[in-house]
């Protein structure tokens, strides 16, 4: 129990320590969905070249190592997070999966994920649940609340990584379509 609150408060120490609220260069952007008229934003490839998303501002970076719970097997997580000055997160968790672990059952590793999330402060309310597909891979939906802070975001499985894309703002920020923007802006590359 120790190690796990040990790991959870090193992830979230991580993130508060990438926040930055200065500005970035812009560029602008186009949604992808007619849900808005376009903002600018900045395009953003990794390094590894694996999706295209466009955020507010280039986003920090962190990695870790962090263990399935409950089990010595190990995942990758990579994190990047973008801030608006107003305190607005956007969040890309992958968190990728060894060879030798075997995906068999793709809803219920998305759903172990959405509820680690969940478990991660005892203030969170889970509010929303839904199973679906995004950009036709397994995927689940999911909104929590977390006065003063309500997060959106959407979870599927791509081979080995699960890809968590979160929207967390306060209530009087929070903005479906700046969600449906982020959301709507994430390609995964063609290999």
């Amino acid at each position: 129990m120790y190690k796990r609150i040990l790991i959870v408060s090193t992830i979230i120490i991580m993130i508060l320590a990438m926040i930055d609220f200065g500005l970035s260069d812009k560029k602008e952007f186009t949604p992808t969905s007619n849900t808005s008229p376009p903002k600018e934003w900045v395009k953003f490839v990794p390094f590894t070249g694996k999706f295209t998303v466009y955020l507010p501002k280039t986003p920090k970076y962190a990695v870790d190592i962090v263990n399935v719970p409950n089990t010595d097997i190990q995942r990758w997580y990579e994190m990047y997070v973008s801030e608006e000055i107003n305190g607005t997160v956007y969040l890309l968790n992958l968190i990728s999966y060894g060879p030798d672990y075997p995906i068999t059952d793709a809803k219920n590793i998305l759903h172990n994920v959405v509820n680690e999330i969940v478990a991660r402060n005892l203030s969170n309310r889970l509010t929303k649940l839904e199973d679906g597909k995004f950009q036709n891979q397994p995927a689940i939906f999911f909104q929590i609340e977390n006065e003063p802070a309500e997060i959106k975001g959407v979870a599927f499985l791509d081979e080995k990584t699960v890809y968590q894309l979160t929207y967390t703002a306060l209530s009087e920020n929070f903005e479906e379509q700046e969600y449906d923007e982020f959301i709507h802006s994430f390609q995964l590359s063609q290999t």
